[in-house]
């Protein structure tokens, strides 16, 4: 009698454990968040796509300068989460003899062009925002706070060849749009309304049981900023935080004189 207790409650244990799981991994019935859902799971699912440490990600990026036209850079990104990026730009191995670096490590940022240090505004804002959506779709899928469904779009040669499906979030007071293939629900493109800024997402290859966009191309008030193809990205491998310290500026407190 108490062997046939016990299983029952084992087996009453096991139900609602799975029942519990089953509910948590339930497509939401609102018709946006379904969208962004089915698309997160295609991209590899919330906990892989959120749950990695450290990315390291090489590549060329092909940038306008206006005065110079395009040029071309060998364009590194290291990241160990929560709070450290370094984004390597070096156009000395192409066209122009100059290079970017730029850090940000916990509350410091900075950047060092051509061995000259900078602290601006306007890196600690670029630093800050690219921690923040560093996950991509998944980080607004559970960060936005207003969920939609865009209507039927106009013909767009920047993203002819897909059936897609407009879907958009308000983060905060920003709106986001992503473009998702009605195929494979993978993003296609985001566009950021408020800053006029689109991402277009393209060759997509599984890296570490996620489906990570090869190639990036980027616009700003309707013209190409740039364009980058990753040859490498690496999850999981292994960062030290040396990498982050470099030219690190003084806190102004210790600084002498």
């Amino acid at each position: 009698m108490k062997d046939r207790i016990a299983f029952i409650i084992i087996s009453v244990v096991l139900l609602t454990t799975i029942s519990v799981i089953t509910s948590c991994d339930k497509a939401p019935s609102d018709p946006a968040r379904r969208a962004l859902y089915y698309s997160v799971k295609a991209l590899g699912g919330l906990e892989r796509t959120t749950g990695w440490k450290t990315r390291v990600q090489k590549g060329i990026m092909k940038a306008r300068f206006p005065g110079w036209g395009d040029l071309t850079a060998d364009y590194t990104i290291h990241v160990k989460k929560p709070s450290k990026i370094r984004i390597d730009q070096n156009f000395s191995a192409y066209d122009h003899p100059f290079y970017y670096t730029y850090y940000g490590n916990g509350d410091d940022v900075w950047a060092v062009v051509n061995m000259n240090v900078r602290q601006s505004e306007r890196y600690t804002d670029m630093i800050t925002g690219t921690l923040q959506t560093i996950d991509g779709l998944p980080y607004y899928y559970t960060a936005c706070d207003t969920f939609f469904i865009a209507g039927e779009q106009p013909e767009d040669t920047l993203v002819s060849g897909y059936q897609l499906e407009r879907v958009g979030c308000v983060l905060e007071g920003d709106t986001i749009l992503f473009d998702l293939d009605t195929e494979t629900h993978l993003p296609v493109r985001k566009i950021d309304v408020n800053d006029s800024r689109q991402e277009l997402m393209e060759d997509y290859r599984e890296t570490d049981g996620i489906m990570v966009p090869y190639k990036i191309t980027r616009y700003a008030a309707g013209r190409k900023r740039n364009s980058v193809q990753w040859k490498e990205i690496i999850y999981g491998a292994a960062v030290p935080d040396s990498l982050f310290n470099e030219f690190r500026p003084e806190p102004e407190g210790e600084k002498s004189g």
